[in-house]
């Protein structure tokens, strides 16, 4: 766990690194107040809805039912209850921190109940968990604006506004829903690849602008409001108690609902980041507008995020320990077994490429001393997807690495009898180069040892028997495309029966690649 703390914290200063660029952009002049409303309504219009699409369309979390209904749940009651709760300690503890009314201890409770859902997070869970975690933070993220936008808007203004649900029924939102639709109906594999590649690239641009804007204008609150208005007494208890509740009190109880409560692996990805979250920045605009105190926001945000930046990295590591994520994480060392990228043969290195397709040059085939060997049929289990080359050459619609992240995410390693050496076995050839196939990762067994998993069996025969020795996966990927590029020289014909890569946890650099002949 202490392991982790250098990685998290390098990712965690680096995204205070491009607010604080933000922030100096503005007091340069260089990010006028007058860019701000259109910056924003690019970001929230497009750019941000183009991020939602390509993380939730396609995503395998959301085969799970689950992972559509109960993270915005989750996300709803933990800002209502930690609004509410902090409402009720502003108020107990109100004769020492300076919060003697309504107004100021509801504020309080705003502030301190509405953690930093959204764009700190995304890039933390994107870098430490992947794509199928960002899709389910953004859910997770509708039910903590429709508690923003009728709990704690009702709390500061003593009811809801008038159209509080156009707030909730936002770009972002009908995004989560249309790319939801597009999942159910399986329509990801029909969209053209020019739309994708433009939704690519705007999408790019969504978490920096962002940061940015959030940075811009948390320097404009700290010059332009008077946090420390009032008595000083009061600055330092409403800031101390900010911080014992949001970066201390409150990460625990939120981890111990992810721990005891029937999440997915996923939320409990999301969870990990958000409790670890410091105050927001938006709550400071939204006691201005419904009536609240603004000093008090104001005091809570900064108090949190200076704090935050110890506390956040400690959290994290924590959670992680806490929710057993290790071996979900993606900043793992590539020697780690942990990660599935270690095994994964990407989609430019499939095993059912034509040479025109890898595009090799002749002379790395010379390099090959493949061995002709007889190979027992063999049956292995574990995880299976069929897929085809088309598929994998797009982020939206490849199956491969959700594969991998879902056989070590699930530890499908500790239901199999042998779980080394692992096995990759590319089956069920349609159309030889060109057609669909089926992808089971898995080890040898005698019987399936849960109905968990599935089974396919590596077809008795001849094979040649390729060597991909040096750093993984980079060693694999070099050897694919040097095996394309060496059967149009060879005397031998591929049989397409069964492929295979074989795993040994005590060579690690070195994967045997088995492809059969006639």
């Amino acid at each position: 766990m202490i392991d982790q703390i250098p990685t998290i914290l390098g990712l965690t200063i680096a995204v205070f690194l491009v607010m604080s660029i933000g922030g100096t952009a503005r007091h340069l002049g260089w990010l006028t107040r007058e860019a701000d409303e259109g910056m924003l309504k690019l970001c929230i219009r497009v750019l941000v809805p183009c991020l939602i699409f390509r993380s939730v369309v396609g995503n395998p979390a959301f085969d799970n039912a689950t992972n559509i209904f109960m993270p915005p749940l989750f996300g709803f009651l933990s800002v209502a209850a930690g609004t509410l709760i902090a409402a009720w300690i502003g108020r107990v503890t109100g004769r020492f921190t300076g919060m003697l009314d309504a107004k100021t201890y509801s504020s309080f409770g705003v502030c301190v109940g509405i953690f930093n859902y959204g764009f700190v997070p995304l890039p933390l869970v994107e870098n430490l968990f992947g794509k199928d975690a960002l899709g389910v933070l953004f859910l997770h993220n509708v039910g903590v604006e429709l508690a923003i936008w009728t709990i704690c808007v009702g709390l500061v203004a003593g009811g809801l506004s008038k159209g509080w649900w156009k707030h909730v029924a936002n770009p972002p939102s009908i995004t989560i829903v249309v790319a939801l639709a597009v999942n159910f109906l399986g329509l990801g594999p029909y969209i053209p690849e020019m739309i994708l590649q433009v939704m690519k690239t705007l999408s790019t641009a969504a978490i920096p602008m962002m940061m940015l804007l959030i940075g811009a204008n948390f320097f404009d609150q700290i010059t332009g409001g008077d946090a420390t208005n009032g008595k000083s007494e009061s600055f330092w208890g409403t800031a101390g108690l900010a911080v014992l509740l949001r970066c201390g009190i409150f990460p625990v109880f939120y981890l111990m609902a992810a721990a005891m409560l029937p999440i997915s692996r996923e939320l409990k990805q999301v969870a990990a980041i958000e409790a670890a979250m410091p105050a927001a920045v938006f709550p400071i605009v939204l006691t201005r507008l419904y009536g609240g105190e603004p000093r008090i926001a104001l005091r809570v945000t900064i108090a949190t995020t200076v704090v935050g930046l110890v506390t956040i990295p400690l959290w994290i590591s924590s959670a992680i320990g806490v929710l057993e994520l290790q071996d979900s994480l993606i900043h793992v060392s590539v020697e780690s077994d942990a990660s599935p990228a270690d095994a994964e043969p990407p989609k430019a290195a499939d095993p059912k490429s034509s040479p025109t397709t890898t595009a090799a040059p002749v002379n790395e085939a010379a390099t090959l001393d493949p061995e002709v060997v007889e190979v027992d049929a063999q049956t292995i289990a574990g995880l299976k997807v069929s897929t085809n080359n088309l598929n994998e050459t797009n982020s939206l619609t490849g199956k491969i690495r959700q594969l991998y992240n879902r056989y070590f995410s699930e530890k499908i390693g500790d239901l199999l009898p042998n779980p080394s050496p692992r096995y990759a076995v590319y089956h069920n050839y349609q159309k030889q180069s060109d057609g669909d196939y089926a992808l089971l990762v898995g080890g040898a067994v005698e019987e399936p040892p849960s109905d968990k998993l599935e089974t396919t069996t590596i077809a008795p025969g001849k094979y040649l028997k390729f060597q991909a020795k040096g750093k993984q996966p980079e060693a694999v990927i070099k050897a694919w495309r040097q095996i394309a590029a060496y059967f149009p020289q060879s005397p031998h014909r591929r049989a397409y029966t069964t492929d295979f890569e074989r795993y040994d946890d005590q060579s690690p650099e070195t994967v045997e690649i088995f492809v059969s002949i006639e």
